[in-house]
């Protein structure tokens, strides 16, 4: 199960407003290996550019943006999954 293009351009949204230092995005688990179901969630590790942390308030500011995006228990979970990474 891929990601929809419209999954992703949100979340590609949702990292850009949310973390504003250079970094990666990357997906992994069952969405990547093929084996995820309706009800899996999406893994990313977002990586600082320069192998920095991320500003805490940075990462707040993401928690906080997904309300924008996705709301209720397991909402996130309803995104499909992708292979690769792309940057933000």
């Amino acid at each position: 199960m891929l990601i929809r293009a419209q999954d992703l351009n949100v979340l590609i949204t949702l990292i850009g407003e949310s973390i504003k230092v250079q970094a990666e995005v990357w997906a992994y688990g069952s969405r990547v290996k093929g084996t995820a179901h309706d009800g899996s969630d999406i893994d990313l590790v977002i990586r600082h550019g320069n192998l920095l942390p991320i500003p805490a308030e940075q990462i707040d500011a993401l928690r906080e943006n997904k309300g924008k995006y996705y709301s209720g228990p397991g909402a996130v979970k309803r995104l499909g999954g992708f292979a690769g990474a792309f940057a933000c």
